[in-house]
């Protein structure tokens, strides 16, 4: 086989390998996705429980503590949350009677100064429409029999509250039951899993250290100890990120009179977590929040100032200096995992994406073979030689404040 050959075979190989790849880790999302969450929390609060040793506790009394840190920081985090969205929710039918009039004049108005309809923007073309229309037809005419058959049994067993049943209410709380305790059941493996990471700590790293020649312990354990400190160091770095951007937004919009102020604050620090996406995510929400206040444009205006404000100081000031360059991933790397990792799993992939592949980055660095992996994943090489306007602002900044 020439060499061209070899080449197209190899891509093959790779393609199909990615693939069934991408198929298991869906496939294996109930197992994997808590694990690797555990590890990486692990991660975080190992300081904590080598501080405690250090203090003269045992390993499993400082490993219990840490997790119990974890868990009550986590728990209080959820309350706090699950009591603004529950006010969210109470409010919701009220909300939907504002915003409603509300997007119908967007609509009209952009129908207007655009000079077309949205509604034929969203329909269907007459070629598939003739097709969809028969099938539609055949099937009123069949629900429409069914309704005649069973409208005596209907009448005699209706409920006071329309489509409010009984039967629908329970199926209802039955699912989000089931919902809830999912969540919670998850959350705890989380724990447990975190409580014996860190208690068997040494052991794992052993285990690995095994896996390679006498020559290689000492370059592998520097891999283990940076891996350990990109992903406590981002992850740390974030939590804090995101305390810091709530306490900001809650602020702002207090002044600015948005409704649920506290709601869309902690929402949009969250999302601030998943990068590019989380911050568009979260400015639209805000604004659709600052409509249901009935803010004019100053309003929204100010919606958006407290964005811009707070996109500046993260990127220029508190990402320096709270994470500083813990995953030193170039920008297109970035948008790709964190699409893969929501493909792959959900919201939780997003978030796991960026510390992911910065352990890997670490791995392709140290490994001489796989080094133009971890050159192609960072930010080496990215912008000229001259420093840009953005670069000169950030560090005059830094010369205020230090």
């Amino acid at each position: 086989m020439n060499k061209a050959g070899r080449i197209l075979l190899y891509l093959f190989l790779i393609i199909v390998g990615c693939y069934f790849a991408f198929l298991g880790l869906v496939a294996a999302q109930g197992f994997l996705a808590p694990l690797v969450i555990a590890i990486l929390l692990a991660m975080v609060v190992l300081p904590v429980a080598g501080k405690l040793e250090q203090w003269g506790m045992g390993r499993g009394l400082a490993s219990f503590i840490a997790d119990l840190v974890l868990m009550i920081a986590t728990l209080g985090f959820v309350f706090v949350l699950a009591a603004q969205v529950s006010l969210v929710v109470g409010d919701w039918d009220e909300i939907t009677d504002k915003l409603e009039p509300k997007v119908d004049s967007a609509v009209q108005y952009v129908e207007r100064k655009g000079g077309f309809s949205l509604d034929k923007m969203f329909t269907m073309p007459s070629f598939l429409q003739s097709d969809t229309d028969s099938t539609n037809s055949a099937k009123q005419d069949t629900t429409l029999a069914n309704q005649q058959q069973g409208a005596s049994a209907s009448t005699s067993q209706a409920s006071p509250f329309g489509s409010f049943s009984g039967r629908n209410i329970l199926t209802g709380a039955a699912s989000s039951a089931m919902t809830f305790f999912g969540f919670l059941g998850t959350l705890i493996l989380v724990f447990i899993y975190v409580f014996f990471l860190l208690l068997y700590r040494n052991k794992l790293r052993k285990s690995l250290l095994r896996m390679v020649s006498d020559d290689q312990k000492e370059r592998t354990n520097q891999i283990i100890a940076k891996s350990i400190t990109v992903a406590k160091g981002y992850l740390a770095g974030r939590f804090i990120l995101i305390i810091i951007l709530s306490v900001f937004y809650i602020v702002g919009f207090l002044l600015l009179g948005v409704q649920y102020a506290i709601f869309v604050g902690i929402i949009a620090a969250v999302l601030s977590i998943i990068p590019y996406f989380g911050n568009i995510i979260g400015g639209a929400i805000a604004l659709l929040f600052a409509l249901v206040s009935g803010g004019g444009i100053g309003t929204l205006i100010g919606v958006v100032a407290v964005f811009v404000v707070s996109q500046f100081l993260e990127n220029n000031l508190l990402v320096p200096y709270v994470i500083g360059k813990k995953v030193e991933l170039n920008p297109i790397v970035i948008i790709i995992i964190v699409i893969l990792g929501g493909a792959v799993w959900g919201v939780a992939g997003m978030i796991l994406a960026i510390p992911i592949t910065g352990i890997f980055k670490v791995v392709f660095d140290a490994i001489p073979v796989m080094e133009p992996l971890g050159y192609l994943l960072g930010n080496e090489g990215i912008g000229g030689d001259g420093e840009g306007v953005m670069k000169k602002l950030k560090k005059k900044i830094k010369n205020i404040f230090s």
